[in-house]
């Protein structure tokens, strides 16, 4: 999740800041398989969850110390 930072930093400079964002990403895993394997399962949660607030705590961060910005998350 390291280069989370990189992102979020590279958006910003790339739009002169942002006003807000929209986070709208995951995977689908086979039910089957995150059932069966606690390996696949938090390969997933880690994919749709962490991956998730890794990068929406860096964005609320700087929406924050700018004293506006909105998020929107799509799950």
């Amino acid at each position: 999740f390291d280069h989370h930072a990189g992102v979020v930093d590279a958006a910003w400079r790339a739009f002169d800041g942002l006003d807000g964002a929209l986070v709208a990403w995951g995977t689908l895993p086979d039910p089957a398989l995150v059932h069966a394997s606690a390996e696949a399962a938090v390969e997933a949660f880690e994919a749709n969850a962490t991956s998730v607030i890794s990068v929406l705590t860096r964005l609320a961060a700087r929406f924050e110390a700018q004293r506006s910005g909105v998020i929107a998350v799509i799950g």
